[in-house]
């Protein structure tokens, strides 16, 4: 069985980034190699993960903090060719670049996994395909609301540019305007990527077209949102993907089903942090306690 690399962002959410870590362990742990956790400098509402490896002594964690802040500032070109440390703190690029699997699976620290997902994606993909997740930012997509493109039917969505632009007219996208619509390729829309919440990349086929060896953007950059250019460079390079969503929950604990309101407001923090404690506490009592432990030693020595 080949191993797999993990790569995850985290900003705060302990409990949920312990439980993602955990039933991911409990259901791909045979799979797993090395799990790249990237903690973001700053405290999200006090919040630190600064010895999240101590509780899962079983998985090979490298945890960091990245030397730049990045978040979700739009991708900069001339800083990730020409500086090293702001390319090593872009998004899953430590993982991409250091890891030693020859596939990679990327997920965001809000989600449970219930079945092995990395076995599911990994058998879908076969030879044929380069990525497997949810496919598509469909919600935003014009292509969506008028019925001519999902998820697992991406690939049958071939407009021509006059089709493409009659379709944004008569359905506008809140992210995409006319001007978006490349005119040679007019497929994939903007809101087209291969989703990181819970994706797994045939890394080794892909590398020596991706920066800062070739000409596609990184996985990790923001520009229409993050992914969205790599995805689309891929497939106008003729590499497939496949709609795979088995296996796993996305933000569970969200009301919105989302993690990003999370990210502002306090209450959704706190309700989700404590749904996500007690989910812990119920399915894996002994990591519970070692979260715990560790939040209350990491407050105490800041």
């Amino acid at each position: 069985m080949p191993l797999v690399d993990v790569a995850m962002c985290a900003w705060g959410k302990p409990y949920q980034t312990a439980l993602t870590l955990a039933s991911l362990q409990a259901t791909s742990g045979p799979r797993i190699g090395r799990v790249f956790l990237q903690e973001d400098p700053r405290p999200l509402f006090g919040d630190r993960l600064q010895y999240m490896f101590l509780a899962f002594p079983e998985l090979q964690i490298t945890q960091f903090r990245p030397k730049v802040t990045i978040a979700r500032e739009f991708f900069d070109e001339r800083r990730f060719m020409e500086e090293e440390d702001y390319r090593l703190s872009l998004r899953y690029q430590l993982a991409w670049e250091r890891g030693k699997t020859s596939h990679l699976f990327i997920t965001h620290n809000d989600c449970v996994f219930h079945e092995d997902t990395i076995g599911l994606m990994m058998d879908r993909m076969g030879a044929t395909f380069v990525g497997a997740g949810a496919i598509g930012q469909c919600w935003n997509c014009p292509a969506s609301y008028a019925g001519r493109c999902s998820g697992p039917t991406h690939e049958l969505f071939t407009p021509s540019y006059e089709e493409a632009i009659e379709l944004v007219r008569a359905h506008p996208g809140p992210r995409t305007p006319e001007w978006s619509i490349n005119k040679e390729e007019p497929a994939p829309f903007p809101e087209c990527r291969l989703n990181e919440f819970a994706c797994l990349v045939n890394k080794a086929a892909v590398d020596d077209l991706v920066m800062p060896k070739g000409p596609v953007v990184p996985f990790g950059a923001m520009t229409g949102d993050i992914g969205s250019s790599w995805f689309r460079g891929l497939r106008v390079a003729g590499f497939r993907f496949i709609d795979e969503r088995q296996g796993y929950v996305h933000a569970p604990f969200s009301e919105t089903g989302a993690g990003n309101p999370a990210s502002h407001i306090w209450k959704h923090y706190k309700d989700q942090e404590e749904r996500a404690r007690a989910f812990l506490k119920q399915h894996f009592e002994a990591t519970e306690k070692r979260v715990t432990d560790l939040i209350r030693i990491s407050k105490a020595v800041e």
